[in-house]
């Protein structure tokens, strides 16, 4: 497997993965835990910021806050924390999550995929024809210029925005994948300008999936940093002008950092996910699912039964 090998490490081919939630909500974080020992993944938790703890000289100055956006605000402080925490310590890359973050059993194997379609898309001369001309192999070897691949996901890159509710880019590589969802289960958020499939049915055939440079992209469910990036979403977060996500999207849209996408997402947020009945007397799980259902296999769902050792045809899954 070669470069690929690091993806099957406790941190996914990354240096760390961290996860921020608010200090209030350990209940979350007692389920990560399980979820992160049934996939043998280490996180590293942090307390995220709170609306009336966001210090004087971290405020964004250029951020919109009114209408109640306060916590928009010390979300984005969060983050902007989490990128100076991997500048201090020179952390070289870092998988950065929600803490109500899902993903499949098999997020290691979707990852290799990934890898492999992300190193080729960030080496690929755009000069040369649009990557949909033809469909790579997922064997086709990954960071094979001069340069020494020195990360399994390339070189070349900012954000791997893992972990999105929508995303559409400039050019895009398709690759295979078995545990690519059905057109049906995609996810995109609503009420976004973006399409619900923002490549069309045509150009993602079944168990395919297509990795792009972002455009246009919301939520950060899930998206992992270079330390390059850190240094310059650091650098530029004085300037941010709109919600995190947005902002962070308009620099991947202008060139200014550097930004790969899988479609549909790899990671997903479980707010979907409950046996808790709602105040209306409705089980939220008779309630339209949201982006759990792009992923075959919950790991949250499976926690259970992966650490039982029992096989995946005794897993509870979406699809068959």
């Amino acid at each position: 497997m070669g470069l690929l090998n690091p993806i099957y490490n406790s941190t996914l081919g990354f240096q760390t993965i961290i996860s921020t939630e608010l200090p209030e909500r350990a209940d979350g974080k007692d389920v990560l835990v399980i979820a992160a020992n049934a996939s043998n993944l280490e996180f590293q938790f942090r307390n995220g910021v709170q609306d009336e703890k966001v210090r004087a000289n971290e405020r964004l100055l250029n951020f919109p806050i009114s209408g109640g956006n306060k916590g928009n605000l010390a979300y984005a402080v969060t983050h902007v924390r989490n990128w100076k925490l991997m500048i201090e310590n020179r952390i070289t890359s870092a998988l950065i999550t929600e803490g109500d973050v899902d993903w499949d059993p098999r997020i290691r194997d979707q990852l290799s995929n990934f890898a492999t379609a992300a190193a080729n898309l960030t080496n690929f001369n755009s000069n040369a024809g649009h990557p949909l001309d033809y469909r790579p192999s997922v064997d086709s070897s990954a960071g094979s210029g001069k340069n020494p691949t020195i990360s399994p996901y390339g070189n070349d890159w900012d954000i791997l925005w893992l972990g999105n509710c929508g995303s559409e880019g400039e050019v895009y590589y398709p690759y295979p994948d078995e545990t690519a969802p059905p057109y049906q289960n995609e996810f995109e958020f609503i009420g976004s300008q973006l399409g619900a499939t923002p490549f069309g049915d045509h150009d993602r055939l079944p168990k395919e999936r297509i990795v792009t440079t972002v455009r246009n992209a919301l939520c950060t469910y899930a998206y992992a940093v270079s330390l390059r990036g850190a240094i310059k979403l650091a650098s530029l977060s004085h300037e941010m002008d709109d919600t995190m996500d947005r902002w962070m999207s308009n620099k991947c849209a202008s060139g200014i950092i550097k930004c790969v996408s899988p479609w549909p997402q790899l990671l997903c947020s479980s707010r979907g996910i409950s046996d808790v009945v709602d105040d209306d007397g409705e089980d939220k799980d008779q309630k339209e699912a949201l982006c759990e259902r792009t992923l075959q296999y919950s790991i949250r769902v499976n926690a259970e039964n992966v650490m039982e050792g029992k096989g995946i045809d005794e897993w509870i899954g979406n699809w068959d």
